[in-house]
């Protein structure tokens, strides 16, 4: 060695910036969204669920109080036809209101109607199904037949008492035969 030597000296390290996150704290945030997200996904499901019903017992609900409107203020009769999938309202035609039609009284004759005067429909959404209580155990329920409602001028609403589903959840709804408004209502929301 000829008086030269050489010294191995260590660089200070710098200092890194702690910006970024650790796999663990990741794993640790995860875990506590999905726990969160668990608790929160029933509930929001039901709400879901009750939306889709609310928004077919609205236009149902809707086209019995115009049916009785319509029908008092223009002095004649409306149809309402439901069916297990579907709702239509119009002003009646010849013969539509006649003694076979439900809320008809016996005798009774539709005047000449113009259908482009009034007339609305409404479709369920899919999954949703209309029902009524049976006749002959009224604690049961069975699917809704189609059939024609009319509505007179000047008389009652037709007794009317629906359930609409969508799977186990369900919304009943009990119509005020002199006003035709919702009379009382009850739902089940899983």
């Amino acid at each position: 060695m000829n008086g030269t030597f050489a010294i191995n000296a260590r660089r200070p390290r710098k200092k890194r910036n702690a910006t970024g996150f650790t796999l663990i704290e990741l794993c640790i945030v995860l875990l506590v969204m999905a726990i969160l997200m668990a608790a929160i996904f029933p509930s929001t499901q039901a709400l879901v669920t009750e939306s889709f019903l609310r928004g077919d017992a609205r236009p149902f609900a809707l086209m019995v109080r115009t049916a009785m409107l319509q029908s008092a203020g223009e002095k004649r009769p409306y149809v309402l036809n439901v069916s297990g999938r579907s709702m239509e309202l119009h002003s009646a035609q010849n013969g539509e209101a006649n003694d076979d039609a439900l809320g008809a009284p016996p005798g009774h004759a539709a005047p000449a109607g113009d259908p482009s005067r009034f007339e609305t429909s409404h479709s369920l959404d899919a999954g949703d199904q209309l029902w009524i209580p049976n006749p002959r155990q009224p604690s049961q329920w069975i699917p809704m037949p189609a059939f024609s409602c009319v509505f007179l001028p000047g008389a009652l609403c037709p007794a009317m008492h629906i359930r609409l589903t969508r799977g186990p959840a369900f919304l009943e709804m009990r119509f005020n035969a002199l006003t035709g408004n919702v009379e009382s209502e009850a739902s089940y929301l899983p």
